[in-house]
């Protein structure tokens, strides 16, 4: 993960490279003593796995092929801050329909989000940047990484002048290192394609990922080929009540699938706010009444620094660790030799 690139392929000329990810000599020492975690470039394909599994060891029921529909009703129950849902989901499998009554219910339900619709939130939209085209591949670059190191490699050839329109340049993304890999092609800037415009066949797929390598003897494997709009949307509001909304639901980056702030924003907004939940849900005895009643409606609104401007924001967190009372938290304190602690 130290650079980030540009050059001609993978194999051939470099225009330039920087540090990424604190990787820069000048900033590496402070990037590694504000937090007590290290960097960890996992894809979503690897953490989701992680997470369902710690999920079920924990007892909470995971019930795949299920497609939320609708909220049926929403009843108040004592606190002015508590209600009971009652939510209708569809077993895909089965074609059966049924009802689950909870406390909250959380949209993490992506772009095209069927509780963003329930709650019918004003999202601010800016107009879509067109397509691109991710095709991902099984390529050994082991030979080529050891002076190349970095998960991001922009491919751009100005002196091209035949490519297939789809792929004008392209964004390798590193998934596992250093032999499966994310060729993320864009059309030529400005171009306006339509979704037809954007296939081919395997083959050509195939040969256009060996061009951007530049090394014949490299042999690829197709894995998977998919298509997405580029667009830039954040919710207005990220919560209705007792309903929430979360990840792509509510924020949706031009730069999602490669370049920074995807996933990273995405599990950190996600931790502020279930740190309040819980701080709500399950007190302790240091967080009074007028505390807790004002936990979650500040949750609604302020959208993070991160979502509104996901293009020069760094999304970083000001919420300060004493907030936290009853959770675990880190900190850093004198009598620990100024190291990170684990506190309560």
């Amino acid at each position: 993960m130290e650079h980030t690139r540009w050059c001609h392929s993978m194999a051939g000329e470099e225009y330039a490279r920087v540090y990424s990810w604190g990787h820069h000599p000048e900033f590496k020492g402070a990037y590694e003593t504000a937090s007590p975690c290290q960097h960890v470039d996992l894809p979503q394909t690897l953490l989701e796995p992680i997470l369902t599994k710690r999920a079920i060891n924990r007892g909470w029921t995971l019930r795949f092929n299920t497609r939320f529909l609708r909220i049926v009703s929403r009843t108040a129950v004592g606190d002015p801050n508590d209600e009971m849902i009652v939510s209708e989901v569809q077993d895909t499998v089965f074609n059966k329909t049924y009802r689950i009554q909870s406390r909250f219910l959380f949209g993490c339900d992506g772009a095209r989000s069927q509780v963003v619709r329930e709650l019918a939130l004003p999202l601010d939209k800016k107009p879509g940047q067109g397509l691109a085209l991710n095709v991902l591949v099984r390529a050994d670059l082991t030979h080529l990484m050891a002076n190349r190191t970095g998960n991001l490699h922009w491919v751009v050839r100005p002196d091209e002048e035949s490519y297939p329109p789809w792929g004008w340049g392209v964004v390798v993304r590193m998934v596992k290192p250093w032999t499966e890999w994310m060729f993320i092609f864009l059309p030529t800037p400005g171009a306006d394609l339509k979704a037809e415009e954007m296939d081919a066949s395997d083959e050509e797929y195939v040969a256009r990922v060996k061009g951007m390598i530049g090394d014949p003897e490299v042999g690829v494997e197709l894995l998977h080929v998919g298509k997405w709009w580029i667009n830039e949307i954040v919710a207005e509001r990220y919560s209705d009540g007792n309903v929430y909304v979360f990840s792509l639901a509510f924020f949706l980056p031009p730069f999602v699938p490669f370049h920074r702030l995807g996933c990273t924003s995405f599990v950190s907004s996600l931790s502020w706010r279930w740190w309040r939940l819980l701080t709500y849900t399950q007190p302790s005895a240091s967080v009074s009444a007028t505390q807790r009643t004002g936990i979650l409606p500040s949750t609604a609104s302020a959208p993070t620094p991160a979502s509104r401007t996901p293009s020069t924001s760094h999304g970083r967190s000001t919420t300060s660790c004493r907030a936290r009372r009853g959770l675990s938290c880190w900190t850093r304190s004198a009598s620990s030799g100024n190291r990170w602690a684990s506190t309560s």
